[in-house]
Formats: structure tokens, sequence, C-alpha cells
């Protein structure tokens, strides 16, 4: 498995290039929004615009001796269920019960060794010497309730990026797209001031 956001940036802009898409705005959430903003540290001038969820240039969430423990069958017992209870913790108050239900469902169905290489990528991740080059539009969106990532985490990856916005959703956790409604205008209010 990949361990690494810059590799899984890599990939993906490869992926832009065989598409041969110009310029198109990237949206990622969590280690999707850590991807995003690789990308766009990496390869400044090949996006409109950037929408980063519930990420930032530097994330250590998690112990990395857990984490490490993750890579063997025996190391975390329950993975399934951690990840079930987890995942709820990660939800907004504000978010509705089936909505909860649903991320739940979906997050337990990951493969165990796939999530432990994501998280270790997302703890190792660190683009605070490189945010600045991020030269497009873009919002950073954090729900209020994320227990993910800290508000100062997201108010320092705002600050590093010129002319970066933060949006704040209160009662929204981890998962705004699933969570939140109102996500989708968010995205388009933010697009619609940068004449997309």
């Amino acid at each position: 498995p990949i361990e690494s956001i810059h590799e899984y940036g890599e990939i993906l802009w490869q992926l832009v290039k065989a598409l041969n898409l110009s310029r198109p705005v990237l949206l990622g959430c969590s280690i999707g929004g850590d991807i995003v903003l690789d990308m766009g540290a990496h390869h400044p001038q090949d996006w409109a615009a950037i929408v980063c969820c519930e990420a930032g240039m530097r994330n250590q969430t998690f112990p990395e001796d857990f984490l490490e423990r993750g890579r063997e069958d025996a190391g975390i017992p329950g993975f399934h269920e951690f990840t079930y209870y987890r995942t709820a913790a990660l939800c907004g108050r504000g978010a509705p019960a089936e909505r909860v239900r649903e991320i739940q469902w979906l997050r337990r169905r990951g493969d165990p060794k796939i999530m432990i290489h994501d998280l270790l990528a997302w703890n190792r991740h660190d683009l605070t010497s490189m945010a600045s080059r991020i030269a497009v539009p873009t919002v950073l969106v954090r729900g209020a309730d994320d227990s993910g990532i800290s508000q100062d985490a997201v108010e320092q990856t705002r600050k590093a990026i010129p002319g970066a916005e933060f949006v704040v959703l209160p009662g929204v956790g981890h998962f705004p797209m699933t969570e939140y409604d109102g996500f989708a205008q968010v995205v388009e209010s933010f697009l619609g001031r940068h004449g997309f």
C-alpha cells in the first residue's frame, strides 16, 4: 500500500495529464484534502482552484507507535470496531443519525492495511515548507466538531497559503460532504466568488 501523500498526489497528477484535463478544480477531504494541497504545492500552475476539507499542511493526529502496530494483523485487534466508533466520534453534533450510520458503514468496510498506511501518510505528511507555493484560489473547510484536525492546524495552513479562505461549519465534523446538506453551496459560493 501507498504510504505517502505526495505519491498519491503524483498518481492523480499523472491521471489528470493522461485525461488531458485543463486546470481542473481540486476538491478533497481528510487524506484527500492533504492530497489536493500537495498537488497544489508541487504543480501550482496546473489547477484552477482548490477546495481542501478537514486537512492541513501538517497533521499529527495519531501516536506513531499505534499506527506502526497496525501493520501486523494482530497489532490492533478489533480494528473494524475501532473504525466504527472512531468514525462516529469524528461526526459533528448536527449530523443526522442516518448519515452517521452511512459513514460508519462505509468506513468499517475499508481494508485495515490500506487504512493504516493512509493514516501513516496523513500523520507524516508535512507541507509547511511548500504551502506558500499554492498559487490558486484556495478555501479550507473545517467542521467545528472535527476532532481529527485542530482549528489551529487549519488556521496555520490558511496563513501559509497566499489569499486562502477559511470556512468553519458549525455542528459539522470530519465528513462535511455527507454530514451537511449545505456543503455544495459552500463550494459553489467559493467558486462563484472566483469567477467559476
